[in-house]
Order: structure tokens, then C-alpha cells, then sequence
């Protein structure tokens, strides 16, 4: 997880990899619906949207940043 951590800060800031860490419950709970048959409630699923929707429009702008990056790595 570090290192996978590490190599997140080297594409993004510091900022937006911690508050990414927000979407890591979501993740959780899809998982243990898959491997241990929990069960995903209402409120688990549009809390999870509301948490994934608040990361979006906080760094829409380093998003964007990010696709002009990547749209002038494919043309070169």
C-alpha cells in the first residue's frame, strides 16, 4: 500500500491522494458484498456516491490538468 501510495504522490498532490483515501470504505463495503455477501444498504450506496461526487468537484481542476497531461503524452 505505501508503495502504491508513494507512486500516487509522484502524479498527484498530496492533497487530492489523502482525500482519495475517502473512497477507501467504498470500496470496503463493495468488496465484502462480493467476498462475504454483505449487504449494501441504500444509505451505504448514496453515502458512497455523495463521498466519490465531494472528491470530483473538489479537484475537478487537477482532473483536468491531469487529461491535458496525458492528451500531450499520447501526441508525442
Amino acid at each position: 500500500a505505501y508503495t502504491m501510495y508513494a507512486t500516487f504522490l509522484r502524479i498527484h498532490s498530496a492533497n487530492f491522494v489523502s482525500l482519495a483515501g475517502f473512497s477507501v470504505p467504498i470500496f470496503v463495503a463493495i468488496f465484502g458484498s462480493i467476498f462475504l455477501q454483505e449487504t449494501l444498504t441504500v444509505n451505504l450506496i448514496s453515502s458512497g456516491l455523495i463521498i466519490l461526487l465531494g472528491v470530483y468537484l473538489f479537484y475537478q481542476e487537477e482532473l483536468a490538468n491531469l487529461m491535458r497531461e496525458r492528451t500531450k503524452i499520447k501526441k508525442i
